[in-house]
């Protein structure tokens, strides 16, 4: 997408994510599954009218998250596809500063136990080729709250690379993550968190992730884990009747696909 149509498109989410928060803060939002599955509604539905389309589909959360992520975003133009794998976590940070928002978990085939957030940092690894993944922490003060190194009209999103590097240098990955971790997650990737808008902005400028091509309709990705490979189509059409078979798949809750013009 060029450069110009990058900045509409990112403020669009943006503000998508600000209405958003807005209504974590009211209680209308009650859940991470709540918050993105509403913010990609509303990306979607904001899209249309710049003539183009986009699909949103949220699943049961009790599907295994094989990449660790419960959203994929990915914004093509029928040529080449942008994808974005997010993690939404909610430490409620602002109303309960002691809220145990982690959990142990067993190691499958050992009496060990394991952060669940940790895990998921290890999962996220095994990425889709390509693509952009990042952690998004969401914060219930209304927008414009002044939040220290937060973003202070949306959701903060902090790069699995940085968590990751975090999370195995600065942590007992033996131990739940407290508010006291997170804090520190923040702190530690100050220079690199990032907002919607610039994830979107980076996404459809093509400055963050790696283009894959868009063939016979669909992106094929080949994912550690899942035994065959798994296509994503581009067509609206086919994402009506393929959209909740792609999330099973690859064990996601919300699946966003915009489709416009020039990307690249």
């Amino acid at each position: 997408m060029r450069m110009y149509h990058a900045i509409p498109v990112a403020f669009t989410s943006y503000l998508a994510d600000y209405a958003t928060r807005q209504e974590l803060a009211d209680g209308t939002v009650a859940s991470e599954r709540d918050y993105m599955s509403t913010l990609s509604t509303r990306i979607r539905d904001a899209w249309r009218p710049g003539k183009a389309y986009a699909y949103s589909k949220t699943l049961p959360g009790d599907v295994e998250q094989t990449l660790g992520c419960d959203t994929l975003i990915m914004i093509h133009d029928g040529n080449g596809a942008k994808l974005c794998l997010i993690e939404a976590k909610w430490p409620r940070v602002a109303t309960k500063p002691g809220y145990r928002w982690d959990k142990l978990q067993k190691i499958k085939g050992t009496a060990q136990k394991v952060s669940h957030f940790s895990d998921q940092l290890s999962r996220q690894r095994l990425v889709l080729p390509g693509a952009i993944v990042a952690e998004m922490f969401l914060l219930e003060s209304p927008p414009g709250t002044r939040s220290g190194l937060l973003d202070n009209f949306g959701a903060t999103l902090v790069p699995h690379e940085h968590a990751q590097e975090f999370d195995a240098i600065h942590r007992d990955r033996h131990l739940p993550w407290s508010n006291q971790d997170f804090w520190e997650l923040i702190g530690f990737s100050r220079e690199k968190t990032l907002n919607v808008y610039d994830l979107m902005f980076g996404l459809a400028s093509c400055q963050l992730g790696q283009p894959l091509p868009v063939v016979n309709g669909a992106v094929s990705v080949s994912v550690a884990g899942v035994a065959e490979p798994v296509s994503i189509p581009a067509s609206v059409d086919q994402l009506s009747e393929m959209g909740p078979t792609v999330c099973e798949r690859l064990g996601l809750t919300t699946l966003l696909v915009l489709q416009t013009r020039n990307l690249g």
